[in-house]
């Protein structure tokens, strides 16, 4: 990708480019399974492969209650490692002559503890902001939070393709070419079907580094862990396990 992205810019010097990076599986790893992207997508309804050749899909009586707003306080305590030992550098080159950002599918929620690991890799997305540092934009789509600051799209699961066009279109901003990169084919899927017939040509790219496949020791402690938290949620905040319980979220 970071040599298309000179190539073009050598044969294109005046265009104004974007290169747009996923996080979870893209920029950075969980360092445990409970949490993180492979453990999402599981949890997602998601088929998984396991170590032993099944392919499983979640129970139903196996998915965490109001996931995204559990999923703040887990993004907040977790740890995460790069993808790649030279994740940070290769952001750093493509920040020194273009613009660069990061739109994951985390709530806004989560923004402390993702710009926390990031930083803890290396990677300081605010260097090629698309607003000024000071400030962030805030809006609902779907019913569904959307945030902007620092260089990271926090969009809550929505559709990246949409939600990147309407941030681009609220900040003001428009490129010459973009480049998109995700671990996730149905994201690169509803990227390309919404940009496709747009001006700005979108380059995709499937980042497949790791490793989606998981043991059954992981979806069994997974099950049990997720018990555990219901019960932690119980005795120390009935209300909201009650809430939870209802689907009621917010």
């Amino acid at each position: 990708m970071e040599r298309d992205v000179a190539m073009h810019s050598a044969g294109n010097p005046d265009d104004r480019i974007l290169v747009v990076f996923d996080i979870d599986d893209t920029l950075l790893t969980s360092t445990q399974f409970f949490g993180g992207d492979r453990w999402f997508r599981w949890q997602d309804g998601d088929p998984v492969n396991t170590d032993d050749g099944q392919t499983i899909i979640i129970d139903q009586d196996d998915v965490l209650q109001c996931i995204y707003s559990k999923l703040n306080a887990l993004y907040e305590l977790a740890r995460f490692r790069p993808t790649q030992e030279d994740a940070h550098e290769i952001v750093a080159r493509l920040q020194k002559n273009h613009s660069v950002t990061a739109l994951t599918s985390r709530a806004p929620g989560a923004r402390t503890g993702t710009e926390r690991e990031l930083e803890r890799a290396g990677m300081n997305l605010a260097t090629s902001h698309l607003m000024p540092l000071d400030h962030s934009l805030h809006y609902q789509m779907s019913g569904r939070g959307v945030s902007y600051a620092n260089g990271i799209v926090m969009s809550t699961g929505l559709d990246k393709g949409i939600v990147l066009d309407a941030v681009l279109t609220k900040v003001g901003k428009s490129y010459d070419a973009i480049f998109f990169i995700d671990d996730g084919a149905e994201n690169l899927a509803n990227v390309n079907a919404f940009w496709k017939d747009r001006s700005a040509p979108v380059r995709l790219y499937h980042y497949t580094r790791i490793d989606k496949a998981v043991t059954n020791r992981e979806l069994a402690d997974a099950v049990a862990t997720n018990r555990k938290l219901n019960d932690f949620l119980k005795s120390a905040y009935p209300d909201r396990r009650r809430d939870f319980g209802n689907d009621i979220c917010n």
